[in-house]
């Protein structure tokens, strides 16, 4: 509660108008809370800005793709998606992402933190194998090779 997301929209101005909505939101969840509040900007204050995202929504947790190297590594996708790869794919040897939460992170974030030390400690996975596929920075150049984008 008490944070508006409009997808294209970058202003980063107070509005009443999202002010609104998400006492709606509030409204709506815990009907009986009582505010004590106009909506107006001067009593509600708050701020403003951007969160960044990726375009599958999902965050990006884990070792950085050398994109040369994993275009080469996985070029067999470009013939037959479900060509078996038998091999990780080239990474840049000690960096590393953990971005790309949106407005999710204050959920997200722990649990990737802890998703990305176990990578960088080479621990046993803290997730089930397609769920880190599904986070890995890779995943955007394995997709584009697949629809032949690369």
């Amino acid at each position: 509660m008490g944070a508006t997301f409009d997808i294209g929209d970058s202003n980063t101005e107070l509005r009443s108008v999202d002010h609104q909505r998400n006492l709606g939101s509030l409204k709506t969840a815990l009907p009986s809370l009582v505010l004590g509040t106009n909506g107006s900007l001067e009593q509600l204050g708050g701020r403003a800005a951007l969160r960044c995202t990726s375009p599958d929504y999902l965050p990006l947790v884990g070792a950085v793709p050398d994109r040369a190297r994993f275009i080469e590594d996985f070029a067999a996708l470009r013939k037959n998606a479900n060509n078996k790869i038998d091999h990780k794919g080239g990474y840049f040897p000690n960096l590393y992402l953990n971005i790309a939460h949106g407005s999710r992170g204050l959920t997200s974030t722990p649990l990737c933190s802890e998703v990305l030390a176990r990578i960088i400690c080479a621990e046993v996975p803290a997730l089930p194998r397609q769920l880190m596929t599904g986070l890995n920075p890779g995943r955007f150049i394995i997709r584009d090779l697949i629809r032949n984008k690369l």
